[in-house]
């Protein structure tokens, strides 16, 4: 989804023909797109469409099917808007549903305009049968209204092969390569970045992609921040999480320290404001952060706070520029088994139980809601930055 564009995607059992009708008014889809000989992977992009503005839509093979999409603010804008965060969810159990259900109650007045995926979409090794079941089933009333934008994790790596970009992860998913949701071009859809409004989000791939300092991955990330200085908002998505409260991550893979030891600096340097991960499957939200590059960032000197103990509701005040903070927010417990947690240094608040992320962004303010599936209150915090 872009604010002129969107790409609508589907599968269909059988070799069809593809072609979407759409409109502003539901009642008179008068543009058509798509077109060439029958195919079972379907993919559209209708293009022309104004900033911010809702269309209605159908595929001919389901005519009698009505679905719509809102097109992104324009870049730049200011315009409020509201995005889910969910991770290490694909089950297609019940604790999935009802995180899913949890978000549905807590958005119906103001839903999302597009989700986050962190990782784990389809357990337990991300074949296309795990990824019906723990994924395009569960949130199919979702996927056909707002874009997804999902970083890989590692059961879905288990069946994918980054460098030819091949295997379920990338069949299930249309993601931009050249640069054409903003950003600078990736090649590959491994990683890749998105505009929305005056947000800039970078998503990486901590699963299958080197992260050694060196790498196709690194060199595309420090460029693309560097030509997102005009953003006010930077955000970065990935899986396996630098930081953790997690008992069962007290071993810290390789994947998590090359990411905290690589990935981090660079992030940090050109002042990113938040980052949001899975891999452990609990809810964790740091201090606001810079230079805690060692195991658990004991050092106090690496926190950025206008409050030594950051409490649920509180406000953090980050100044502009480089070394302002970064606030990183393990998101993993959308659905897959709880682990134990157990608050490190890092730690500002830990939440026990399932559940997912609701961020809204509106001019100089983020503000993050952990929604428990459980329906107890949970965390939450606001990002200011000081002009």
């Amino acid at each position: 989804m872009t604010s002129s564009s969107a790409v609508i995607a589907w599968r269909t059992p059988e070799p069809s023909g593809t072609r979407v009708s759409y409109g502003e008014d539901p009642d008179l889809l008068t543009h058509q797109a798509g077109g060439g000989k029958p195919v079972t992977d379907h993919v559209v992009r209708v293009d022309g469409l104004r900033p911010g503005t809702r269309y209605y839509y159908s595929i001919d093979l389901h005519s009698e099917a009505l679905h719509s999409f809102r097109t992104a603010p324009r870049k730049g804008s200011r315009e409020p808007f509201r995005f889910w965060v969910v991770g290490d969810s694909g089950t297609g159990g019940l604790a999935e549903r009802e995180v899913r259900d949890a978000m549905l109650a807590a958005t119906r007045t103001r839903p999302i305009d597009f989700a986050i995926h962190v990782g784990d979409i389809a357990y337990p090794s991300g074949t296309e049968e795990q990824f019906d079941r723990g994924f395009f089933g569960p949130y199919a009333r979702i996927l056909d209204g707002v874009a997804l934008w999902p970083a890989l994790g590692n059961h879905e790596a288990e069946s994918v092969n980054a460098a030819t970009q091949s295997g379920p992860w990338f069949d299930a998913f249309v993601l931009p390569t050249a640069g054409e949701t903003g950003g600078v071009p990736s090649r590959t859809e491994a990683y890749y970045a998105f505009d929305w409004a005056n947000a800039h989000f970078i998503v990486l791939d901590s699963s299958k992609s080197s992260r050694a300092m060196d790498s196709a991955m690194l060199r595309w990330l420090e460029a693309d921040l560097a030509a997102a200085r005009d953003a006010d908002w930077l955000i970065a998505v990935w899986h396996h999480a630098p930081y953790s409260a997690s008992v069962d991550d007290t071993r810290d893979d390789v994947n998590s320290l090359e990411m905290r030891a690589n990935v981090v600096p660079i992030l940090e340097r050109a002042g990113v404001d938040l980052v949001l991960t899975g891999h452990s499957h609990a809810y964790t939200r740091s201090f606001l952060m810079d230079g805690a590059g060692d195991d658990q960032a004991t050092d106090p000197r690496h926190y950025r706070l206008s409050d030594d103990l950051p409490s649920r509701g509180q406000a953090l005040h980050k100044r502009l520029g480089p070394n302002g903070g970064t606030v990183y927010v393990v998101a993993g417990h959308g659905g897959a088994d709880a682990d134990r947690v157990l608050a490190r240094p890092s730690s500002a608040v830990v939440d026990a139980g399932h559940g997912s992320c609701i961020v809204d962004i509106a001019g100089d303010e983020l503000r993050l809601v952990n929604v428990l599936a459980s329906g107890a209150p949970g965390d939450s915090f606001s990002l200011m930055k000081r002009r």
